[in-house]
Parts: C-alpha cells; sequence; structure tokens
C-alpha cells in the first residue's frame, strides 16, 4: 500500500529555514562561515556583526540548498563551474557567490532595520504623557500629582 503526500499548506514557505548557527573561535579571521550543517559565527563577534554575518551566510545557505553553490575539500561549485580552491582567497568578496550574498544580505539588513524602526515607533500618547495616563483619565487610579520642572 502506497503513502499519497498531501499537497503543501499554503503558508508554507521553503525560504523560511531552520539554520542551526554555532559560535566557535574561527582561528582564520573570518567572522563567520556557512557550512553543510548550518552558519558558524565567530564567538568573538558582537551583537551586531552577529546579525550581519547570519544574514549574509543564510543567503549562502539558500545557495546551497538551490543546489548553485557547492563545496568540498578542493573546489568551490557555483552554477556548474569548478573553482579550485588552491586557486583562490576565500575571503574575497568579488567570487560570484559572495558578490550575490554581500548585495542580498545588505538587503535583509535594511528591511529589518525598517521593521523595527516601524515595530517600536512610539505613537499617539504613547511615550509623550504619564503611564498610567490612560487610567487616570478614567478615574481608575489618582493623576500622577508629581510636576514636571519648567526650563527656564
Amino acid at each position: 500500500m502506497g503513502y499519497k503526500l498531501k499537497p503543501k499548506p499554503p503558508w508554507y514557505n521553503p525560504d523560511d529555514m531552520n539554520i542551526p548557527v554555532y559560535r566557535k573561535d574561527l582561528k582564520d579571521g573570518s567572522a563567520g562561515k556557512s557550512n553543510h550543517t548550518g552558519i558558524v559565527v565567530d564567538i568573538n563577534a558582537d551583537a551586531k556583526m552577529e546579525e550581519a554575518v547570519i544574514a549574509h551566510e543564510t543567503v549562502h545557505q539558500h545557495q546551497q540548498r538551490n543546489g548553485e553553490l557547492d563545496y568540498d575539500n578542493e573546489n568551490f561549485y557555483w552554477k556548474g563551474k569548478t573553482y579550485p580552491r588552491k586557486n583562490l582567497n576565500e575571503h574575497n568578496k568579488n567570487l560570484p557567490w559572495e558578490v550575490e550574498a554581500y548585495k542580498k544580505s545588505d538587503k535583509i539588513l535594511a528591511n529589518k532595520d525598517k521593521d523595527m524602526n516601524k515595530k517600536f515607533k512610539l505613537e499617539g500618547h504613547r511615550g509623550n504623557n504619564s503611564q498610567f495616563k490612560n487610567l487616570s483619565d478614567k478615574g481608575l487610579v489618582k493623576p500622577d500629582e508629581r510636576k514636571k520642572e519648567e526650563k527656564v
């Protein structure tokens, strides 16, 4: 008896990958790496650098998943072309898979900043009045009796 797979649900997005992130002391000067098991971030990277590394290496994870990028001990493979490791500097930003990764990760980080600004923007009375203004306006608590000192 065979088993029939159900169609993917409409909310399924294959780009939402659950990629493990590891912290390790990378002694080669890298801030991070993408490998076949996840993303490795240098243990000395600060929070902002870690965010940038994860965005960049996530692009490489997508490239690997889509079959555009792969590697072994001898070569990198990019869209059907072989790049011998002995002939290249792996930190070169002009390698074709790196050019794409930097471009896309910059967009990821820019959009993340926009989302955060929108998410935490204070609107209306928030941030401008007493923290209990709504309750005091309804008579549920006494109004704040502390007076703000006026600047002269």
